[in-house]
């Protein structure tokens, strides 16, 4: 009898995490639950948020600063790639020309 378990892809984490409790992350095709956030990490991820948007807006780039609520891919390599609304909350940058 096998017990292997079938790694997800990205398509197939996205819908299925949308419906669960509490915030998850895709790491190497498994499901992993993360932990709840604290209001310091809160608070931290703010100041983050807030110190990079006027640094990027300071200096004139073409990006985009996301809060709270986007669920990134990122290559080997380290890239990132397609943006796409989700939950739960992730700090992400994107050099996507603001339109």
């Amino acid at each position: 009898m096998s017990t292997a378990l079938k790694l997800m892809t990205v398509e197939e984490f996205l819908p299925w995490a949308e419906g669960k409790e509490g915030r998850w992350e895709l790491h190497d095709g498994v499901p992993v639950m993360m932990t709840p956030e604290r209001s310091l990490h809160a608070e931290t991820k703010a100041e983050a948020y807030v110190a990079l948007r006027e640094a990027i807006r300071f200096k004139g780039l073409p990006c985009r600063v996301y809060p709270d609520g986007m669920a990134i891919r990122v290559d080997a390599s380290g890239r990132i790639g397609c943006l796409q609304p989700s939950r739960p909350p992730t700090l992400s940058r994107s050099t996507t020309p603001s339109s």
